[in-house]
Formats: structure tokens, sequence, C-alpha cells
């Protein structure tokens, strides 16, 4: 979701997302349903900036945002405690806020 904001030469902008991802495996050469895993990962990530145009093609603006990494598949699948099988207590990495201060000249 983004809203957007604009008062003149300033803007302000604001986004949320909420992510999930699931993750599923099944390993076909055991027996039925023997080898069945799944791990699901959840955030909510914002970001929020605000842009002033100085001039018509040089712009400042500065964010704030977060976000995160989930666990990509080789990670999940490296299961230390079984031979097959998703890794249960791998957790995603979560990024702390970064802040952002720019600017932009677009040059046409």
């Amino acid at each position: 979701m983004i809203y957007s904001l604009g008062f003149g030469r300033l803007t302000a902008l604001l986004s949320v997302r909420y992510d999930i991802i699931n993750n599923e495996l099944y390993n076909e050469l055991l027996p039925l349903n023997s080898a069945f895993s799944n791990k699901q990962f959840t955030h909510l990530s914002y970001r929020a900036g605000i842009s002033y145009n100085l001039r018509p093609m040089l712009t400042i603006y500065s964010d704030i945002s977060t976000g995160f990494i989930p666990p990509s598949t080789e990670e999940l699948a490296n299961n230390p405690f079984s031979y097959s099988g998703f890794n249960t207590h791998l957790v995603p990495r979560h990024q702390s806020p970064t802040r952002q201060v720019s600017k932009a000249l677009v040059v046409i």
C-alpha cells in the first residue's frame, strides 16, 4: 500500500508491505508423506520519505525503510538435524531501518 501526498514542491511518501512466504518440500524418494516439510516466513516492512523539488530538474530526497531477507532454498534444504526436510530452525534476517539522503538530477 503506497500513499503519496504533495504540498507544492514538497512530497511525502509512506508505504507498508506485508510479506508471506510459504515453502513446502516433498521428498518423493521416500515413502508417502514421510518426508514432508513446510516453513512460513512473515514480515511487515515500511518506508517513509520526503522529497523537495529545488528546480524543475533537481530534487533532493530522504527516506527511511525496513525489510527482511528470508532464508534461501539452499539454506532451508541444508538440514543439520535430518537427511530430509527443511531446517526449521532458520529465521529471516531482519534489516534494521536504513536512512538515505540523496539528490536527483533529471536530464532530458
